[in-house]
């Protein structure tokens, strides 16, 4: 299916853009974004051991990749899916400087995609695009900061070119 394929080579850009993405301040984990698919892994997956006290680290800076929605106008169309990225930080800094490093990721990626429109040299970044970050004023998640940012990709799909619908 088109979606997963565009998800996957999402997936991968992303890996490539946040490969060395410096958070603001010394003391922030060093490890690179973990990028998922879908959702965050399932505590009870093995692949996470979620027993220890503070698992923070197993999962942040993340971004997750949600397929959103899909259209086409007509046959002879093109798809046009938008992804959702949520995007998770955890930054102890008491002035909101994981703000700023959420927005600096959307950032990376957004630059990212205005630069090179093409994803996997198939499908076409498309506007508008939109971000947003959670409004810490009436959910405050301190230590925690997060945004999203949603792209959409224009794609080739299959199309009916005549024939018997049913066989």
């Amino acid at each position: 299916m088109t979606a997963s394929n565009i998800q996957s080579a999402l997936i991968h850009r992303l890996t490539e853009i946040l490969k060395d993405f410096p958070l603001k301040l010394s003391y922030n984990d060093p490890a690179p974004f973990k990028i998922f698919r879908h959702k965050i892994p399932e505590r009870l997956e093995s692949k996470f051991d979620y027993t220890k006290k503070d698992t923070h680290n197993d999962v942040y800076p993340f971004c997750v990749v949600k397929i959103d929605t899909g259209s086409k106008a007509a046959n002879h169309e093109m798809e046009v899916s938008a992804y959702n990225i949520l995007i998770g930080v955890k930054n102890e800094g008491h002035d909101g400087e994981g703000y700023d490093d959420v927005m600096a990721c959307i950032q990376a990626i957004w630059n990212d995609f205005n630069q090179n429109p093409l994803l996997h040299r198939r499908y076409k970044f498309e506007y508008p695009s939109d971000w947003a970050l959670n409004d810490g004023e009436t959910a405050d998640t301190h230590p925690f900061y997060y945004g999203v940012v949603q792209l959409k990709f224009k794609s080739s799909t299959m199309q009916n070119l005549g024939g018997n619908l049913n066989g």
